[in-house]
């Protein structure tokens, strides 16, 4: 074997395997001292080496297939080596393949779907060969990790082949050809292990997922973001930190341009709690009140249209409950290794459903669910006033009978009776006793006596009841003979007859007949809405009576109504408890008896009033219970989707059965923050009041009259023209350029920024203020002004002579992603390959393609937690691109 030059003198052995030491290095190349050779492993110095190679590949590869292997974050090298063969040298061997493939086919006589698939590949890579639209490479692959033992060196090995096994990549350890292996990866060019793997043009290209290169930036300015890097992909983070200063180019103006209709989503029939029940994602509209992530009430303000045409996924949770939304959803996560790094106070990242995705399991030997969702505080609702006392309606839910206020209650657990006569309930002595149970009713009766009822009120004389003989079973039960005249009547057809004796209706059974229980045992929505007391009562009544909690103090509540089994599943998750809902069969002495439905969740909250369950409930739970984990995002068909603006500082809301809080539209303000942070003085023409908040935390000033002159002293000015009327929109907008025209010109000379948002109101049919826009653009530099344009459309730019001037006189362009339809004009008015094309149509939220001068780099904007709290963005009413 031919070493590289540096290395031949290393290979004399001695003999306990250590290759000969002290030799100098060769022409100034470092080296170490001695190599400790084993058959699987090489030492130099204290660092052990050992090399994998790919011995089997997938037949089937697409764009950044290696990725993963590539962003991998041990200590690893990665070499790939391509060589290309001759035509001639590829025709031979695709023609003796072919015949080989034939001659097998032809043969056996029988088909062999893996010869075939082979065949028609072979056939398919002769033809692009010929007709000279691909070529044939042989690719090698080899991985060495390094370690300081052999211990953590086989622990590294172990995780990067469960990787590499999830690519379908089989890696092998180079046995006897340790020190080769570890040459081949050195950047030295020498390939010593010749494993190779024949790939096409098209395969051996999808090795190397898009990516601009890196901008260097300006060393002042402000913080655009970080440069999209295809070697990481960890949901916050990129490439290096990109800092632009406008005031250091030849003019200070900055263009961007994003297509509308880039927010946010969930499916229209997504669920949303609210105050009172539930509404869906079609159905909400400014005004409606729903659920943030702390189970306070607020208010949406403002709501998309509907998109269609959408990427959508639908996003699983460890729990069983799923949400569709689309690619671009933000979700406020906490990854496996924030929960590791500060499993005291996890840090939260927000992500898009499409990164979520990508990153759905984390890369190491467990592939353990990445994603969390903390699970949603106790709904914070005022009391409700209640026809029947939440503890009560839950004991008969559990244990009651369907068509009476009857509860039936096993003796040890009488507990139950003394509760609800604690209550100020009248409870009627048992008239069923069986050696465990005995059946109550309860109620107050409205005539001040201890008269026993019947079900229906029917006093319970002696001329009223009916009591058979003692039958061989032991039944004692005793029966209303004005409910059994009913019945009978009924059967047979007949008008029932008015009982003669005083009907004396019972509390409990005309409140359970007015909430629509009887017969149709389910928890009324009011219930549901309740107070946290409330709901916890209620909770308790339906835990005493079907209720379970087992020795570890995991708890279960099982019931053959599948309505009612979820409905108590909602009951849970509006008191911030974890749960699941799994589905089971219920047997009576070895008899099939139907489903039944268990909802199984541990929680150290009271939910048992019984003394003997209560003591079993446990003082703590694990961190699993805290939170819902996303454990796959499938594609699905795409639905039409659509998404909500809500009043709360979070942006986050609650959707869906099991209330998990999710992201609103969110918007980029993050770089006028920046630059008023940084001194410069900000004049903002805002038409929808999309700036007002982030004008008064920065202490600046908002101004609705645009004739009003603003203090002198200000630095951050806002003309906020979201209340003026349509008709007169575009006069205001007109006023409000020209009083920062007379700023800009008549002030004195000092570090200004105008951000005018919507332009297609000055560049279409409103020539003062187009004027006002023109000389902004031809002569603030003059005056030390930056100009920042914020447009959806490039037809709004390019259809008129001032938009031209914009793009001309633009030394910053931020392109956001674009619509299919749009990107061959946006492609053509900035000279973008096909590659950067595709990139701006399928751009995550937040990413985009940065052009400072001549250079130009793929960047992902990245905001702090204040700056993502000041910034609210919707597609259809206050967005000016994609969220940056």
């Amino acid at each position: 074997m031919s070493l590289p030059k540096p290395f031949a003198g290393l290979l004399g052995k001695s003999g306990n395997g250590r290759a000969g030491g002290g030799r100098p290095p060769i022409d100034g190349f470092p080296a170490p001292d001695a190599l400790e050779i084993t058959p699987r492993a090489v030492r130099a110095g204290d660092t052990w080496f050992r090399t994998l190679a790919i011995v089997g590949w997938p037949r089937e590869v697409s764009a950044g297939w290696l990725q993963p292997l590539l962003s991998w974050r041990g200590a690893a090298d990665i070499a790939l080596y391509f060589d290309p063969m001759p035509n001639d040298a590829a025709a031979r061997h695709l023609q003796k393949q072919r015949a080989r493939f034939s001659s097998s086919l032809a043969k056996n006589g029988i088909s062999d779907p893996m010869t075939e698939v082979a065949a028609n590949d072979a056939d398919d890579i002769a033809r692009s060969i010929a007709r000279g639209e691909s070529r044939l490479f042989r690719l090698g692959l080899y991985i060495t990790l390094r370690a300081e033992t052999l211990e953590a060196l086989d622990a590294e090995t172990y995780k990067v082949k469960a990787l590499c096994s999830s690519l379908l990549l089989d890696a092998r350890p180079t046995t006897y050809r340790a020190l080769e292996g570890w040459l081949s990866t050195l950047p030295l060019g020498g390939d010593h292990i010749r494993m190779r793997r024949t790939f096409d043009t098209k395969a051996g290209a999808d090795c190397f997922p898009f990516a601009t290169g890196e901008m260097v930036g300006h060393p002042s300015g402000i913080l655009f973001g970080r440069g999209v890097s295809r070697t990481r992909t960890d949901v916050g983070g990129g490439g290096s930190p990109v800092f632009v200063d406008r005031f250091a180019l030849p003019n200070h103006n900055m263009l961007i341009l994003a297509s509308s209709g880039a927010g946010k989503a969930l499916a229209l029939e997504t669920p949303l709690p609210t105050p009172d029940g539930w509404i869906t994602m079609g159905e909400a509209k400014v005004g409606d009140r729903v659920l943030n992530e702390d189970g306070c009430p607020v208010t949406v303000t403002g709501t998309s249209d509907v998109q269609v045409g959408r990427t959508c996924y639908e996003v699983v949770f460890d729990d069983g409950s799923t949400i569709v939304a689309d690619a671009d959803h933000l979700w406020t996560t906490e990854t496996a290794a924030s929960r590791r790094r500060k499993r005291r106070a996890p840090t939260p990242s927000t992500v898009t459903t499409e990164q979520i995705r990508a990153t759905v399991r984390t890369v190491n030997c467990r592939a353990e669910a990445n994603h969390a969702v903390p699970v949603c505080r106790p709904l914070d609702l005022p009391p409700q006033p209640l026809p029947l006392d939440p503890y009560l309606l839950g004991v008969w839910l559990g244990d009651g009978s369907s068509h009476t206020p009857a509860v039936t209650v096993c003796h040890e657990d009488i507990q139950i009776i003394e509760e609800i006569r604690a209550l100020g309930y009248a409870v009627q002595l048992p008239d069923q006793v069986r050696p465990t149970s005995a059946r109550y009713y309860i109620g107050r009766s409205r005539n001040r006596g201890e008269l026993s009822h019947c079900g229906k009120g029917h006093p319970r004389t002696d001329e009223n009841t009916y009591r058979p003989a003692q039958s061989k079973t032991g039944n004692t039960q005793r029966y209303c003979k004005p409910c059994m005249d009913e019945n009978t009547a009924r059967r047979r057809g007949r008008a029932i007859i008015p009982a003669l004796t005083e009907i004396v209706p019972l509390e409990v059974f005309d409140h359970l007949k007015g909430l629509r229980l009887l017969r149709n045992k389910h928890i009324p929505a009011a219930y549901l809405r309740g107070s946290r007391e409330q709901r916890l009562s209620l909770l308790q009544g339906l835990m005493d009576t079907d209720g379970t909690v087992s020795i570890r103090g995991r708890c279960e509540f099982t019931n053959t109504n599948e309505r009612l089994a979820e409905r108590v599943r909602e009951l849970l998750c509006s008191l911030g408890i974890k749960a699941a809902v799994r589905k089971g069969t219920a047997r009576l002495n070895g008899v099939d008896c139907g489903p039944k439905y268990r909802v199984v969740f541990t929680t150290t909250l009271p939910v048992f009033r019984l003394r003997r369950k209560v003591e079993r409930l446990p003082s703590a739970v694990r961190l699993t219970q805290k939170y819902r984990y996303v454990v796959d995002v499938r594609p699905v068909p795409s639905v039409p989707v659509r998404c909500i603006v809500v009043d709360t500082p979070s942006h986050l809301f609650l959707a869906g059965s099991s209330m998990i809080p999710t992201h609103n539209s969110y918007t980029a303000k993050a770089l006028t923050g920046r630059s008023a942070l940084q001194g410069d003085e900000i004049l903002i023409v805002d038409p929808d009041d999309e700036y007002v908040r982030l004008t008064k935390a920065l202490g600046g000033e908002v101004i609705r009259d645009p004739t009003q002159a603003p203090k002198e002293e200000s630095r951050v000015v806002c003309y906020a023209l979201g209340e003026s009327e349509e008709a007169r929109l575009h006069q205001a907008v007109g006023l409000a350029l020209g009083a920062v025209w007379q700023r800009v010109d008549k002030g004195p000379v000092r570090r200004r920024q105008v951000v005018v948002d919507e332009a297609y109101l000055m560049l279409r049919e409103n020539p003062e203020a187009s004027y006002l826009l023109w000389a902004l653009i031809k002569r603030s530099r003059k005056r030390l002004c930056g100009l920042t344009i914020i447009t959806q459309d490039l037809a709004d730019v390019l259809s008129t002579t001032l938009g031209e001037s914009i793009i001309n006189n633009a030394s910053i362009h931020l392109l956001l992603r674009q619509t299919e339809k749009a990107i061959d004009g946006v492609g053509s008015a900035f000279g973008l390959s096909e590659g950067e094309r595709s990139f701006l149509v399928a751009a995550p939220q937040g990413q985009g393609l940065l052009l400072v001068g001549g250079e130009r780099a793929a960047l992902k904007i990245v905001t702090s937690a204040v700056e993502h709290g000041l910034c609210v963005t919707d597609p259809s009413m206050r967005l000016v691109g994609a969220p940056t």
